[in-house]
């Protein structure tokens, strides 16, 4: 979680989660979920276009994988 507050390591790790809820081995990241979300939102927020739409990829992932 530290590494999305951190402005160089954002994007990667935005990247990161969205990878990681795409996996077929169904990791657990319900610990961090609420969390994750609601940086997520506020990156949609940025003027960094990159930012925004990697965002919005990871949302859709996690929305995806977590929707149960």
């Amino acid at each position: 979680m530290e590494r999305l507050r951190i402005e160089i390591t954002r994007l990667k790790t935005v990247k990161a989660f969205a990878t990681i809820a795409e996996s077929p081995l169904n990791v657990d990241l319900c610990s961090v979920l609420e969390q994750v979300v609601a940086e997520l939102t506020t990156f949609l927020r940025k003027a960094n276009r990159t930012l925004q739409l990697a965002s919005l990829g990871t949302s859709n992932s996690l929305l995806t994988a977590y929707s149960n």
